[in-house]
């Protein structure tokens, strides 16, 4: 389109355009008018010349008429005619009929005049009385003519101004297209690292452009000069770190990573553009990190780390930076050893306590030449509670790799209803269930064991008589969710952090105090995740939630 062509115009062919259309716009506007004010004052001047002429003759013309002297007529007609600028004059009746024209061939006595009524009039009178009309049209050419001399000035003059307008227009945006490219030529030395400053002799807008192009480059070197520093700053900083530090794209590829992945006898170029997952040693850790990458949720836990040779227990932190993730990974290896040790100790000691608690009646029976009933039961106790302890801390200390079975939510739940049927009758306690029917892939023993213990738990809190406790046990996309809830007294404060320790328990000789850790443990083991919730004279809830693997969910059969 030519819109389209002007617009792709330089500045200087813009320029002259304008300029040269602005002249011709205003030469022919004032040419039109100077041009028609003078054959409007030409005509003026004509009519007013007929018309005095005709007052002068007027005393011949009606004396002629009067007389029907046509030859009279005609001369004055005529001379009429040969004023200049007069084209055609005729002598006509009221009706439009010629008594004489100036062209006697065309227009014959007594011929009917076509355009009479379009034609300019001046009456002829008697005595109030109307003998006939002087009728004239005016010779445009000779208007025309006059004003001729006057078109060809305003040509050549729009024309003269035109080529001043271009020129000016030619000048004026080869200054500015010069001084333009000067500024251009800084910022193109910018760019190659040289700042000169540019300056013109005229203190106009683009000198101003100039000063303040010049300005805002000295500002932006000043801020890239600033940015190196924190960049070399952080980088320093990043690579000083003994953490190794990746950041993965949205699809968890590695894209950077500082000198500490090194020690995991990696460098930077091998792991470029690889899954951050092949650092992942454990299939079930892949599959948990994988989950937070997909819902783009930040995650941190103790994983195996995949090293060239062998493999490190790291302490993984993910975290989502806009489109990309953030990962560190401490090795935590030895501190998990040191850990390993003091829990061993502290198991030692809970072990040795509780056999030792539960060897005492024993022990003082010792000494008694014979035992009555009563003091069977107290060994029969004892013993059973030696079992006890020695089958939570088997369990408690079992392997994490467990079968899959496939669970019916339903059966589950009412055998263990049924098992503890005896103490919920004795404690008079509201047993409310909320549990869909669907099966499940999961252990059966590790996710018994977790129900068992929180619903044992849940019964022995709550108030004898007016104690309610509350099964909820759902299917939910691709997780099973328990939860365990009672009206008892709560948690206190200060025991919150302490209740998953190994033998801590406030239940005196009636507990072991590895309920709540072998809950832990099977809900670790199943790559689950435990919540709880307490508040002193209000109850607790216990939330867990089981992950189920692709494929490893029964459909409803409710």
């Amino acid at each position: 389109m030519l819109v389209d062509k002007l617009l792709k115009l330089g500045v200087g062919a813009k320029l002259s355009l304008s300029f040269v259309f602005i002249v011709l716009l205003t030469s022919t506007l004032i040419s039109l008018f100077m041009i028609s004010h003078l054959e409007k004052t030409l005509r003026e001047h004509i009519m007013d010349t007929i018309k005095k002429e005709v007052v002068s003759r007027e005393g011949d013309i009606r004396n002629a008429l009067l007389n029907g002297d046509y030859w009279n007529i005609f001369k004055q007609v005529d001379a009429l005619a040969r004023l200049k600028g007069v084209k055609d004059v005729a002598v006509v009746n009221e009706m439009g009929f010629v008594i004489a024209h100036s062209d006697p061939m065309e227009y014959p006595i007594n011929s009917y005049l076509s355009d009479y009524a379009q034609l300019d009039k001046i009456p002829i009178e008697s005595y109030n009385y109307t003998l006939g009309y002087i009728v004239y049209s005016i010779d445009q050419k000779a208007i025309e003519e006059s004003v001729l001399p006057l078109k060809i000035f305003s040509v050549g003059s729009t024309l003269f101004f035109s080529f001043i307008g271009a020129s000016m227009g030619i000048f004026i945006s080869f200054r500015i297209s010069t001084r333009l490219r000067r500024v251009l030529s800084m910022i193109k030395d910018f760019e190659k690292g040289r700042l000169e400053r540019v300056e013109f002799w005229e203190k106009d807008e683009i000198n101003t452009f100039a000063d303040y192009t010049y300005k805002s480059l000295l500002h932006i070197n000043t801020m890239i000069k600033n940015s190196l520093s924190e960049r070399d700053f952080y980088h320093n900083l990043v690579d000083s770190l003994q953490d190794v530090l990746l950041i993965l794209d949205e699809e968890g590829k590695i894209y950077y990573t500082n000198k500490a992945i090194k020690e995991l006898g990696f460098s930077y170029e091998e792991l470029l553009g690889r899954s951050v997952f092949i650092l992942i040693k454990d299939p079930k850790d892949r599959e948990r990190l994988r989950r937070s990458t997909r819902s783009r949720v930040s995650f941190t836990g103790g994983l195996r780390i995949r090293k060239r040779s062998g493999e490190l227990f790291g302490a993984v932190s993910l975290k989502p930076l806009g489109e990309a993730f953030v990962v560190s990974i401490k090795d935590i290896t030895e501190a998990r050893r040191m850990e390993v040790f003091y829990m061993l100790g502290e198991l030692s000691a809970g072990i040795a306590h509780e056999l030792k608690n539960a060897l005492l009646p024993i022990k003082l029976l010792m000494d008694l030449s014979s035992w009555d009933e009563e003091d069977i039961k107290v060994v029969r106790f004892a013993i059973n509670r030696i079992n006890r302890t020695v089958d939570d801390v088997l369990s408690f200390a079992g392997s994490g790799t467990y079968r899959q079975d496939l669970i019916n939510s339903k059966e589950l739940i009412d055998s263990w209803l049924r098992i503890y049927e005896p103490l919920i009758r004795a404690k008079d306690v509201k047993v409310v269930e909320d549990v869909e029917d669907f099966y499940f892939i999961t252990n059966k023993h590790a996710f018994s064991t977790i129900f068992n213990n929180l619903f044992k738990n849940a019964l022995e809190a709550v108030e004898e008589g007016k104690g309610v406790v509350k099964i909820s046990l759902k299917n939910s996309a691709d997780r099973v969710l328990l939860k365990i809830e009672d009206n008892g007294p709560g948690i206190p404060l200060k025991y919150r952090e302490k209740v998953f320790e190994p033998f801590f328990s406030t239940k005196g000789s009636m507990g072991t105090g590895l309920g709540l850790p072998l809950v832990l443990k099977y809900v670790y083991d199943l790559g689950g995740h435990l919540e709880m919730n307490t508040q002193e004279g209000k109850g607790t809830i216990f939330t867990v939630e089981v992950p189920l693997e692709d494929g490893k969910k029964g459909a409803l059969s409710g």
